[in-house]
This record gives structure tokens, sequence and C-alpha cells, in this order.
């Protein structure tokens, strides 16, 4: 690209019931979050994967920590 740099920001939310998809290749995982046509679409290696996988629960144990905490009425500041 002629050293052009881009960046691309983007978010999504997951609901318990959004479609999740996988198909695993030889040295990547292809995920899609939300369906084919209207989804967002993930490439990872095993240690990408690995990576995330420790990410998410890591903050699934903060969320529930502060639900927890927020339920006895404190306060917390979990990052």
């Amino acid at each position: 690209m002629g050293g052009t740099r881009w960046e691309l920001g983007a978010w999504a939310r997951i609901e318990q019931d959004c479609p999740i998809e996988y198909v695993a290749l030889r040295e990547v995982v292809e995920m899609t979050l939300g369906g084919r046509a209207t989804g967002f679409d993930l490439e990872m290696t095993e240690g990408g994967l690995e990576h995330l996988l420790a990410n998410v629960t890591a903050a699934l144990k903060a969320l529930r920590e502060r639900k927890a905490a927020e339920g006895q009425g404190q306060d917390l500041d979990v990052e």
C-alpha cells in the first residue's frame, strides 16, 4: 500500500443469543459474530485465541465481581 497506514476502530455488542460461528483451518480460526452477511469477522492464530480466552475470562470475572459488589452496596473500580 505504499507506506499508507490503516487503522480501524469497531465495536460490537454481544448478547447471550448472538450467533457465533467458527471454522478451524490449518493455521487459524475464522470466527463470525452476528451472522455471515451482517456480522463481524475475526481471524485468529492459536496464540491469538489463547490471548483472547485469557482476557475474556478475566473480563467475565471482573464483571461478576462488580455485579456482586454493587448488589452489596459497594462501589468497585475493576479493570
